[in-house]
């Protein structure tokens, strides 16, 4: 019923059914499947990964909302969204990662209502005559409590929920995370969530039956669940929990603060994590593994360049530390060392791992040599290195361990395929430990997540060739 010119409130955004989409990226899947069953006609993007340029960029593209135009843009100030300033909330856990971690002080937040209309050449089977569409450059946990526990008391109808994986969540959205935490305390609890098939639902929520699986543009699959019928239902309020840490919502120059209370211990920083993890398999110089241009078969900057081989050795050594593994550790790392150092291209190359063992092996024997590589431990690395596209020894003479670290060090670099159907896909891991159980992550694969999608957010836009020790100084 929207009007061309016509003056609304952030109210009568939050008035209407929400869906609710934090570190959504520009996945469409949630406008869309709201919009055309017309069961929410107002949504909100949440992600302080996405600048504002980049998104206008987007929206400027030809149907990047297809089917629909806009016919109205409203801004929105902080005082818009919380007229009654914000709310401090207490809670008892605290994040994998400072919340700061992943955000670029340099960006300045935004938030905007874009008031969409259906093309005149469209029927009712695309979706409503109108919706509106609100971006907001802010923390997915915080946003939620801020507006939807406190400003408004009221709970999004629709929320797709998941833990991108390697989207730079500071915490996880789903089980076991802050956000269920403040859900569960607070009983704000959405009517509908889909549930990404990498992501673990909330307490509370049953599977909706007879509603097949439904896919994002990328074909990832995302469940429908519905709150139980038979949970007794509590009040919206204010958690009251003990308090270790205190949550503001700030949008000024990051998007919002965390101020721990004092703690009688201090956890490391991820790059000190790594640097212990190194130690433990025995890398002694950390020149010794300085990747230069000569030693790649293709030395332009892509997906497979020297980033991504540093990324895999880190990974293999934190694998190896958390395994308490440090000889297998360190032929893993060895192997990651040249792993991708004979790709003749970015794209799909299936000879490179034989490619690497036959012709970049030799080229570093002094290197085997100082790290006193016996002969069979020669052969395992170059033999994990052949096989490291695959879960399968295929008659090779090699260590399982080795290949298996190797392997799922290599995949926890695909964080930086994070939108694409090419990310992670935790049932592909090789290692017993990471594998999930009763529907649960392990331990180890929860944190693991974590620190290589760290690794990768702080070292993504780093110039391809760096020594391998500036390269972790990059790493906080």
């Amino acid at each position: 019923r929207y009007l061309r010119g016509e003056q609304i409130t952030f109210s009568d955004i939050m008035s209407s059914r929400v869906g609710y989409y934090p570190g959504s990226g520009y996945d469409g899947t949630l406008m869309k499947i709201g919009n055309k069953s017309r069961s929410v006609h107002s949504f909100l993007y949440v992600d302080y990964l996405i600048s504002r340029s980049d998104l206008e960029k987007h929206l400027a593209q030809p149907k990047s909302i297809l089917g629909y135009h806009s016919v109205g843009k409203i801004e929105w100030t902080e005082a818009d969204l919380l007229p009654n300033g914000q709310y401090p909330l207490t809670i008892n856990k605290r994040p994998k990662f400072d919340p700061n971690t992943f955000v670029d002080p340099h960006e300045k937040p935004y938030c905007f209502t874009l008031i969409m209309e259906r093309d005149s050449d469209q029927n009712e089977e695309r979706g409503a005559k109108h919706f509106a569409i609100t971006f907001l450059f802010a923390d997915g946990i915080a946003t939620y409590y801020q507006l939807f526990v406190r400003e408004y008391a009221k709970a999004p109808w629709l929320f797709l929920l998941q833990d991108h994986g390697f989207g730079c969540n500071y915490d996880s959205f789903g089980r076991g995370g802050i956000l269920a935490e403040i859900i569960q305390t607070s009983q704000c609890r959405p009517a509908f969530v889909l549930c990404a098939d990498n992501t673990f639902i909330w307490k509370d929520f049953q599977k909706v039956p007879c509603v097949e699986s439904l896919c994002d543009y990328f074909h990832n699959p995302r469940t429908l669940y519905a709150m139980s019928p038979l949970r007794h239902e509590k009040p919206v309020g204010q958690p009251t929990l003990t308090s270790q840490t205190s949550v503001i919502l700030n949008n000024k120059n990051t998007v919002y603060k965390m101020t721990n209370q004092p703690l009688q211990f201090r956890q490391p920083s991820l790059r000190e994590t790594i640097v212990d993890a190194l130690a433990f398999i025995g890398v002694q110089d950390y020149s010794d593994f300085d990747l230069k241009k000569e030693f790649f078969n293709n030395p332009e900057r892509g997906i497979h360049d020297a980033r991504h081989l540093y990324r895999v050795m880190i990974a293999a050594a934190l694998i190896a530390k958390k395994l308490n593994e440090p000889r297998r550790g360190l032929l893993a790392f060895c192997g990651a060392f040249i792993h991708d150092q004979a790709r003749n291209h970015n794209g799909d190359d299936s000879g490179h791992g034989p490619r690497a063992a036959q012709t970049k092996w030799e080229m570093h024997h002094a290197l085997w040599d100082k790290y006193q590589l016996t002969p069979d431990e020669q052969e395992h690395v170059r033999s994990a290195v052949s096989l490291h596209c695959t879960r399968h020894d295929c008659g090779f003479k090699v260590d399982p361990l080795v290949r298996q670290i190797l392997h799922d060090a290599d995949s926890f670099d695909r964080c930086r395929f994070y939108h694409t159907d090419d990310r992670l896909d935790w049932n592909l891991l090789s290692l017993p430990d990471l594998k999930c159980t009763d529907d649960h992550p392990s331990p180890m694969l929860r944190t693991l997540i974590g620190e290589t999608e760290a690794v990768w957010c702080f070292t993504k836009d780093l110039p391809s060739f760096l020594p391998f020790r500036d390269f972790l100084q990059n790493v906080r």
